[in-house]
């Protein structure tokens, strides 16, 4: 009863944020449910409708009619059994005897009746002590407030119209995994998803899912090579939820032993598969190439799996739980005068670390420059081909925007030319982009291609022949235009985002040290954008490359 209160709790409140958010929905939504109606009859009644019935139904479901439901399920005997394995575990799979014998030994097995939970829906113990806010500030280009909370931590508040609902959370900080000693960048690059299928303070992952079911919140911790944060989001009557476990990432990091386990076994069966199956084997070979095989950067692999260790883990966890180190985002239905005692309380009183930690680490990374890699894998006549160019370059808001709209143009002229002219492929991907990761910054070109395998060498120079264009200054003008509208259209949807709001503030607070009004003049920065300046980027990247990386089929030898 207890599990089935729980899913009925999860099934109102999420029906609940739909109905507070019915004149906010996407368009998109409506064309899926009217396209639904139109050709399956399905009903349209509206999100408010459905809540109210749904909460007159609820009720009336007991234990024995989901029971009986169940029952149905398995009375027709209709059973169809289907396994999947990788050659390597061919011996190790069970016979046709051996499956039927356990298909008719399951229905006599006896399965005890789950334990009924007694937890409450508390998280914390007792209240923190509260800390305070020492200063505030309104950065003038995005009309958003600084904080500085009494434990050295920045918070941004951006109050938005997006949602009714909904306010989004997203800190960063500098510093990944990438810091760690090379032996221990496994456990610290799976830091986040142990810590996510462990759970948090003292609470495994199946007790906390149940003490907040029925609450509309989330958040995680994520990790990346040169940084790291916290992620989440609820609606404004969840909002304590969301600072309990917030506070709770800080002071009580936790990965348990039988989520490693599960961790590393869910890695073992993927890694077993991935190297019989040719693009899985192909996207390996590729990140090897351009990373150098960087212990902090390849793919993982079987050998890495054993070198997973609980310890290493939380160690990293633990380091990363300084919050000066952050800056924190929120966005969405924020009201001051509500978001100022829970950041009081649960993110000023959080103690700091015994280390600061807010720097980049270099872990040496190389880029290839012109080389040919072929990658043999597979029956099927089928080639993917990569090319990639790279350059360390400086990082600058002016030139960032001129590889955006070089990724634009070239998607446009390469989809033209080698899908509609040339028939060669069904489609083309072309990016280009200047990073501040790793420092100083790094300028990249890459496409990326499917193809047969007969046309990959000529599929290749003629993408090369369209760079060259490029880089010489033939430049269609319409196509750029184009390019530059469409990035234009693309950010004012996006700032309809309160996703989207967080995480490019927090980018540009902690990783480029802007003010968040920076991104609300982007599209001032694509119109300035000018033919030349994507000649000049296809100018400088074209000597230092390609690094090809084609699959073929076959065998490697």
């Amino acid at each position: 009863a207890s599990e089935i209160d729980l899913a009925k709790r999860a099934l109102l409140s999420e029906l609940r944020r739909r109905a507070s958010e019915q004149d906010r929905q996407e368009s998109r939504s409506y064309l899926e449910q009217f396209q639904e109606h139109f050709l399956r009859g399905s009903a349209v009644p509206g999100s408010e409708w459905e809540l109210q019935a749904v909460e007159m139904l609820l009720p009336g479901i007991l234990v024995r009619d989901l029971a009986a439901t169940a029952r149905s399920f398995f009375e027709t005997g209709d059973l169809t059994l289907t396994i999947i394995a990788p050659e390597a575990e061919a011996a190790s799979v069970p016979d046709e005897a051996e499956l039927r014998r356990i298909i008719a030994e399951a229905p006599r097995s006896r399965i005890p009746r789950p334990l009924e939970s007694a937890l409450g829906e508390e998280l914390l113990t007792s209240e923190p002590e509260p800390g305070a806010v020492l200063a505030r500030t309104e950065d003038a280009g995005s009309g958003a407030e600084i904080l500085t909370l009494s434990n050295g931590v920045t918070v941004i508040l951006k109050a938005t119209a997006n949602r009714n609902n909904e306010i989004m959370l997203y800190a960063m900080s500098r510093g990944g995994f990438a810091a760690v000693p090379a032996e221990e960048a496994v456990s610290a690059a799976l830091a986040s998803e142990l810590a996510q299928a462990s759970g948090l303070g003292p609470y495994t992952h199946r007790e906390l899912t149940e003490r907040i079911t029925g609450r509309q919140v989330s958040f995680s911790f994520w990790s990346s090579a040169f940084q790291r944060g916290f992620e989440g989001s609820a609606t404004r009557d969840d909002l304590k939820t969301l600072f309990e476990l917030l506070y709770l990432g800080f002071t009580q990091p936790r990965i348990d032993r039988d989520a490693l386990l599960v961790v590393a076994d869910q890695y073992r069966t993927q890694l077993l598969r991935r190297d019989e199956e040719p693009e899985g084997y192909f996207f390996d070979q590729l990140e090897r190439v351009i990373t150098g095989n960087n212990p902090w950067l390849r793919p993982m692999t079987l050998e890495d799996v054993d070198r997973i260790n609980l310890e290493q883990a939380l160690r990293y966890l633990r380091r990363a739980a300084d919050p000066a180190d952050y800056t924190f985002v929120f966005t969405g239905n924020i009201d001051a005068e509500l978001m100022e005692p829970y950041l009081e309380t649960y993110l000023a009183s959080i103690p700091g670390g015994e280390i600061r930690w807010h720097d980049y680490s270099d872990p040496g990374l190389v880029r290839p420059g012109k080389s040919e890699h072929p990658v043999r894998r597979g029956q099927e006549e089928k080639s993917i081909v990569y090319m990639g160019w790279f350059k360390p370059e400086n990082y600058s808001q002016e030139e960032a925007a001129a590889a955006q709209v070089l990724s634009g143009y070239l998607e446009i002229v390469l989809t033209e030319e080698i899908r509609e002219r040339q028939g060669g492929v069904y489609s083309i991907s072309a990016g280009a982009d200047l990073s501040p990761l790793p420092p100083p910054g790094e300028l990249t070109l890459q496409t990326y291609f499917l193809c047969s395998p007969n046309r990959a060498q000529e599929l290749s120079e003629a993408v090369i022949r369209e760079l060259e264009n490029v880089a010489q200054g033939r430049i269609n003008r319409e196509d750029f235009a184009r390019a530059v509208e469409t990035l234009q259209k693309g950010w004012e949807q996006n700032m309809q985002s309160n996703r989207y709001l967080a995480r490019n503030y927090a980018s540009l607070y902690v990783t480029l040290n802007l003010p968040p009004g920076n991104l609300h003049s982007l599209p001032t920065r694509y119109a300035a954008v000018r033919p030349q300046d994507i000649q000049n980027l296809c100018r400088t990247l074209l000597p230092l490359g390609p690094a090809r990386i084609v699959l073929y089929p076959g065998a490697e030898n």
